[in-house]
């Protein structure tokens, strides 16, 4: 069993057990159509959706590709690489709440990408520009999510 195959049987257990808990959410007599459940629902699906995916692709993968016979392929440096991963995400706490959401998302897509090796240019400068930009809009803008507004926004 490869690790897509198992990651996809367990995040589909992870929404079946995310949708029987948002089944516990009290109902208000004041909600509307979408109601509590509307948003866990969808999140239980999505999730759900990429778990099949993930077990699908497991499969495929299986079918076509015989088993690895010794060789290193690296594996003795993934916790190393995600202590890292996880030292940036904790720069991004720390600064979030002096620099504002902007300015600190774009810093972590920037400093993320050039962590996993791509190569500082204007393109990658646009992306997290984009991205941030895209996010404060969806957060702040559409879906009234206060964010930190920090030194700069």
């Amino acid at each position: 069993m490869n690790k897509d195959l198992l990651s996809g049987i367990v995040l589909i257990c992870v929404a079946a057990a995310y949708y029987a808990a948002s089944r516990s959410i009290l109902v208000s007599s004041l909600e509307d159509d979408f109601g509590p459940h509307g948003l866990p629902n969808i999140l239980a699906i999505a999730l759900a959706v990429a778990g099949a995916l993930l077990v699908v692709r497991g499969a495929w993968a299986a079918r076509k590709v015989p088993l690895a016979t010794g060789g290193d392929s690296g594996d003795s440096y993934r916790p190393v690489r995600a202590l890292g991963l996880l030292a940036i995400g904790f720069a991004y706490v720390l600064l979030v709440d002096r620099l504002g959401y902007v300015v600190t998302i774009a810093l972590l897509v920037v400093s993320v990408a050039l962590y996993e090796g791509a190569q500082l240019s204007w393109r990658l400068a646009a992306v997290a520009i984009a991205g941030a930009s895209f996010l404060w809009v969806l957060f702040v803008w559409l879906l009234d999510v206060a964010q930190p507004a920090g030194l700069f926004f």
